[in-house]
C-alpha cells in the first residue's frame, strides 16, 4: 500500500484521536493523489438491494479459505486491513438474493411522543447469524470505513455497507503468502483460548493476547471480535448477562468454556493443520 496516500486518509480523520466531523478536510490535490492509488474514494449512496446483488460473488468456499489465509498473512505482518474480511464472509455467507423488507428497529422519540423510527432488513438480520444491519439507501463514506479498516482492521462488521465494502478490497488486495510464523501465531492463539479458564471473558483474551499477537488493544479488540462474528469464537449460551460497560459485538456473551469452533477453525484455516505436521 501506498504510505502517503494512507497518511493522507489518516490526516483526514486522525489527530491523536478523532477529528470532529466539521472539521475533516483533504486538499484536492492530495485527495487526488490517494484517490488514484485506491486508498480514497469519491461520495457513493448504495440501496440495499444493489449491495446484496454486489455480495453474491462473494458466497462460495474457495474465497472462505482466502479470507482464512488472509486473516493468518496479517499475523506476523501487522497488516490489519486484511482481518475484517473473515467476518465479513461469515455475514455474506449466509444472505441469499432479496430485496429490501423493512423492519422497525427502533424509534425515536421527543417529548415521549414517537417522532421517527428506525428501519433495518428483517431478511438481512434473520439469515445473517450476527444479525446484519442495512438500509434502504445509505450515503456511504468510504473513505470513514477505509480508515477504520486499515487502522483497527474494521469496526462495522455487522454493516451491509461494510460488507460489501470490505470484501471488494479485500478480492483486489494483493496478498503474500502465509509464513510458517503466521501458523505458529495462530496455533498459539487456540492454545490459548482452549487452555484460559472457563469463566474468563473476552475482555480477558483481549488482554491475554499482548504476549503473542504484535498491535495495540484497539487492534486485539477488534481481532476478538472478528473471530467472533466468523463464528470461531462461538457461544454456547445466548442467557449470560453482559457487564453494564461492555460494548462488545459478537463477542459479547463469549466465555472461555466455549472454547473455540473446531469445525470453523477447518474451514478458514486448512493449511493450519498441514502447517502442524
Amino acid at each position: 500500500m501506498d504510505a502517503r496516500a494512507k497518511r493522507i486518509l489518516f490526516r483526514t480523520y486522525w489527530s491523536n484521536g478523532w477529528i470532529d466531523r466539521d472539521a475533516r478536510s483533504t486538499p484536492p490535490d492530495e485527495f487526488a493523489y490517494a484517490k488514484s492509488q485506491g486508498v480514497m474514494f469519491d461520495p457513493v449512496t448504495w440501496t440495499h438491494d444493489e449491495s446484496i446483488a454486489a455480495v453474491q460473488v462473494f458466497r462460495n468456499p474457495e474465497l472462505a479459505r482466502a479470507v482464512g489465509a488472509g486473516f493468518a498473512a496479517s499475523l506476523s505482518t501487522r497488516r490489519v486491513e486484511w482481518r475484517s474480511a473473515l467476518a465479513t464472509w461469515a455475514m455474506a455467507e449466509h444472505l441469499p438474493p432479496h430485496t429490501w423488507t423493512p423492519v422497525a428497529t427502533g424509534h425515536g422519540y421527543r417529548s415521549g411522543e414517537v417522532v421517527s423510527t428506525h428501519y433495518s432488513c428483517e431478511v438481512c438480520m434473520d439469515t445473517a447469524e450476527q444479525q446484519l444491519v442495512s438500509s434502504v439507501s445509505e450515503h456511504v463514506d468510504l473513505n470513514c470505513l477505509n480508515f477504520e479498516r486499515l487502522k483497527w482492521g474494521g469496526v462495522r462488521l455487522r454493516d451491509l455497507s461494510y460488507v460489501r465494502f470490505d470484501l471488494e478490497q479485500f478480492v483486489r488486495d494483493e496478498h503474500p503468502p502465509t509464513q510458517a510464523t503466521d501458523w505458529d501465531i495462530l496455533q498459539a492463539v487456540l492454545d490459548l483460548i482452549a487452555s484460559m479458564d472457563k469463566s474468563a471473558t473476552a475482555g480477558r483474551l483481549v488482554r491475554e493476547l499482548k504476549s503473542i499477537l504484535p498491535g495495540t488493544v484497539a487492534e486485539h479488540r477488534q481481532f476478538v471480535d472478528v473471530l467472533a462474528t466468523a463464528g470461531v469464537l462461538r457461544p454456547l449460551r445466548r442467557d449470560r448477562p453482559e457487564h453494564l460497560r461492555s460494548d462488545w459485538g459478537a463477542a459479547g456473551q463469549w466465555h472461555a468454556e466455549d472454547r473455540y469452533d473446531s469445525g470453523r477453525v477447518s474451514q478458514f484455516f486448512p493449511a493450519l493443520q498441514r502447517s502442524r505436521r
